[in-house]
């Protein structure tokens, strides 16, 4: 693992941070050899995650916006991978709730820190049945 520099031993903030150690891993493939269906690289990525021990795989940032607009967002756990889209659970009184209520559009978005991979996940949300225990009310795609 990479030392952290001082930061005492730099002239300002912005000069620590830039000297940071960042974006380690592997390169992403090249995108004309992704496979045609995104979830199929999903669940690849997130098994091999979870087989190299990366802390909680299913973690993603959850961003939504308000009905103002205001972006926001929050960490959750992913309950499922589907054709029928990523499936997440939370209660329509909070605050995610409320905001994918007045504005049905999400994004998710996966870090494996130490494979140097991310995923993005955006598109329209909607409220759903109980799925399969645990139960979720809401997926996104």
């Amino acid at each position: 693992m990479p030392t952290t520099p001082d930061r005492s031993s730099f002239p300002d903030t912005r000069a620590w941070i830039r000297a940071l150690p960042a974006l380690g891993g592997e390169t992403p493939p090249p995108v004309d050899t992704l496979p045609d269906a995104p979830t199929t690289l999903f669940l690849d990525w997130i098994t091999q995650a979870a087989a190299a021990g990366v802390p909680e795989p299913h973690a993603a940032a959850l961003s939504t916006v308000d009905a103002e607009g205001n972006p926001d967002a929050r960490f959750l756990l992913l309950k499922d991978v589907t054709e029928q889209g990523f499936w997440f659970s939370g209660d329509t009184r909070s605050p995610k709730g409320r905001e994918l209520a007045a504005n049905a559009v999400a994004a998710l978005s996966f870090y494996w820190r130490e494979q140097g991979r991310q995923v993005r996940v955006r598109g329209p949300s909607s409220k759903a049945i109980r799925h399969s225990p645990p139960a979720t009310s809401a997926n996104g795609r």
